[in-house]
């Protein structure tokens, strides 16, 4: 491995962690956007098509623990009805 100054050893573990953060918050974000499709997909199946703001106000949510609460009721909730208070809150 040829010789790296302190500075371009210092550039290099920039641009590592760089990388590394932004491939973290990729995977996050697909993460959050796995859920946010597998919850319209769960209420397209049991109760039909949605309003169109349900989509929406799901599009803009982006906390884990939220979207995993609204997938679990899902799987108990007997109307879109029950679901939608934990979506539009």
């Amino acid at each position: 491995m040829p010789y790296l100054s302190s500075f371009e050893r210092n550039a290099l573990l920039k641009g590592l962690e760089q990388g590394l953060q932004q491939g973290m918050q990729q995977g996050i974000d697909k993460g959050l956007q796995i859920l946010r499709d597998n919850i319209l997909y769960g209420i397209q199946t049991r109760f039909g098509e949605p309003p169109e703001n349900v989509a929406q106000s799901l599009a803009r949510l982006d906390d884990h623990e939220r979207l995993t609460a609204i997938l679990q009721a899902l799987f108990t909730a007997s109307s879109l009805d029950d679901i939608l208070p934990k979506i539009h809150s």
